[in-house]
């Protein structure tokens, strides 16, 4: 019976089953293999994830199957790049790309976090990929300047500093040479030597042979003979053996001295050569941050025109979304796939939500197709814009409606004044009578329109308006426009988190109108402003007694504007 213990590591089972170790990942609790989850891990232990015989062999039977089938093409989604050809693209030696734990890395550096996975490839937006290569290259750099900032050992250094001591050595301790005791000295004495002997014989044999062999003009002859060589010595030998010493010494000082400049001049060449490594590395360093300060400045400048302005975490997480939804619509998904999207997804939203992004416009129920189209990210001047759009809209709409009053009116004068000339007509012939006519006129105009008997009396148009019926609807047109612009106003402004007495302060007091009697004659927009300052009903009864407002107050506006 196989074991239930967690005791059976899933990376070194991949291996045995023949899966290349680079191949293997962790993303998200799933051991992947090419970046395709694998099998969810039952125990995490040390960093190593652990499951049983007969869960690995359930899974390792999927991935077989798997294995055998022909597998779809592969097909980057929409607006995305691979990551990996990418990489290569910029120069990147595709050895030292790979993928740990959800992650693309290069030479086992994070690089970045893929928004899509699809055949095993990882994807991203080129926005999202030009500032990840652009971090990355960044820190690379820093990294390579901050660890250079002492220069490296330079091999010349050692050998100078021998050099400058055995200088130092040579003209702190001049030595006397004695020249009695070199062997030039030696050579010379012996050779002063032979001549003074050969001297001395020849003396003998000259003077013994005329007979003064043993007189004293042969010793003094010997001595002068030998006097001689031993001047030699003294004036010729002696200085020649000093000044050779002298020459030889200086010599090999020369020597030294021309070893040394050499030897300077490549400490210094390896010197220049490091510092201009260092300063290429430095001018790089600030050619990449240049070019992403420049996207950045790019960004702000079509912030500015566009009103929408994303940072690139969110514009990242945003990205990562769109991609999951299109991989969780594709017919192809499985229920277990989209089980994993779905929950990543949540993350994704999460993340979303901390960045400052209301994640409700990417929600689950939202397809991908309209999430494309979600307004997220507007800048205050964009909402200014917005602001000012509507604005001008309300503006528009209340031009034509003075407009369609003004017109209304002509008609109706025209229309009033043809009955009263026709009546006083009847009146003068004797037709009707003031008081019949008074009737007609008065029935019409307290029930605002043409009646069938004013009609028929006058020939006017049955159930053309009168004046108080119009002044009625456009009161009441002029009231919802003014309901609707503080309910605009209310809704774009509640968003900032004010306490009751604070949104009231701000945006309940400028709009109050009161007459003489300091009564407010504009309950209905200050009911519709408190309304929409999205406060608990406790809390906006309390606005609402602050403004003198009845509940028969409230009862009339709901009446009013909600056509009940």
């Amino acid at each position: 019976m196989a074991s239930s213990a967690y005791d059976q590591s899933i990376r070194n089972s991949l291996v045995s089953k023949g899966i290349d170790n680079s191949k293997i990942g962790y993303s998200n609790g799933y051991v992947t293999v090419d970046g395709t989850n694998f099998q969810k891990a039952d125990k995490n232990y040390n960093g190593t994830a652990f499951t049983n015989a007969n869960n690995f062999n359930n899974a390792w039977n999927v991935y077989s199957q798997g294995l055998n089938k022909a597998p779809a093409p592969a097909v980057a989604p929409s607006g995305m790049v691979g990551v990996r050809s990418s990489l290569q693209s910029s120069g990147y030696d595709p050895n030292s790309i790979g993928y740990n734990n959800g992650m693309v890395t290069v030479n086992n550096q994070p690089f970045v976090t893929p928004s899509a996975n699809a055949g095993g490839s990882a994807y991203v937006s080129p926005s999202t990929y030009n500032s990840a290569l652009g971090n990355f290259r960044i820190g690379d750099l820093t990294n390579q300047v901050v660890n250079n900032t002492k220069l490296p050992d330079n091999s010349y250094t050692p050998q100078i500093d021998q050099l400058m001591k055995q200088l130092q050595d040579f003209s702190e301790n001049q030595q006397a040479v004695d020249p009695y005791s070199t062997p030039e000295y030696a050579a010379y004495q012996a050779q002063a030597d032979r001549r003074a002997s050969q001297g001395v014989r020849a003396a003998q044999e000259s003077l013994g042979s005329a007979g003064f062999g043993r007189s004293t003009a042969l010793g003094e002859r010997s001595q002068s003979i030998q006097n001689d060589q031993t001047e030699y010595l003294e004036t010729q030998v002696i200085p020649q053996i000093i000044a050779a010493n002298q020459a030889k010494r200086q010599q090999d000082y020369g020597n030294l001295m021309s070893l040394l400049s050499p030897l300077m001049s490549q400490q210094g060449y390896a010197d220049n050569r490091a510092q201009t490594e260092l300063g290429n590395v430095i001018n790089a360093l600030g050619a990449v941050t240049s070019e992403q300060q420049r996207g950045l400045d790019n960004s702000r400048a079509d912030a500015a025109l566009t009103g929408n302005y994303l940072t690139p975490d969110q514009r990242s997480a945003i990205d990562t979304l769109l991609a999951l939804k299109q991989q969780a619509e594709s017919p192809t998904a499985t229920r277990q796939q989209r089980s994993a999207i779905s929950d990543r997804a949540d993350t994704v939203r999460s993340q979303l939500q901390a960045l400052g992004i209301d994640p409700t416009a990417f929600g689950a129920n939202v397809s991908s197709a309209q999430a494309e189209q979600a307004g997220v990210g507007r800048t205050l001047q964009g909402q200014q814009l917005d602001q000012q759009t509507q604005n001008q809209t309300f503006n528009q709409g209340m031009a034509t409606r003075q407009q369609d009053f003004a017109e209304g009116q002509q008609a109706w004068e025209n229309n009033y004044s043809d009955a009263q000339f026709k009546l006083n007509k009847q009146i003068q012939t004797g037709q009707l009578s003031i008081q019949q006519a008074n009737a007609l006129m008065s029935q019409a105009e307290s029930l605002g329109y043409v009646t069938p008997q004013l009609a028929e009396a006058t020939g006017l148009t049955e159930g053309a308006q009168f004046l108080n019926s119009q002044q009625f609807d456009l009161q009441k047109d002029n009231a919802a426009w003014d309901q609707e612009k503080a309910i605009a106003d209310a809704q774009a402004k509640a968003a900032q988190n004010l306490t009751p007495q604070e949104y009231a302060k701000s945006y309940v007091n400028p709009i109050v109108q009161r007459d003489d009697d300091n009564n407010i004659t504009n309950k209905n927009e200050v009911i519709a402003t408190i309304s929409n300052g999205q406060y608990s009903d406790a809390e906006m009864d309390k606005l609402f007694r602050q403004y003198g407002i009845t509940d028969a107050d409230v009862e009339v506006y709901r009446k009013t504007y909600s056509g009940n």
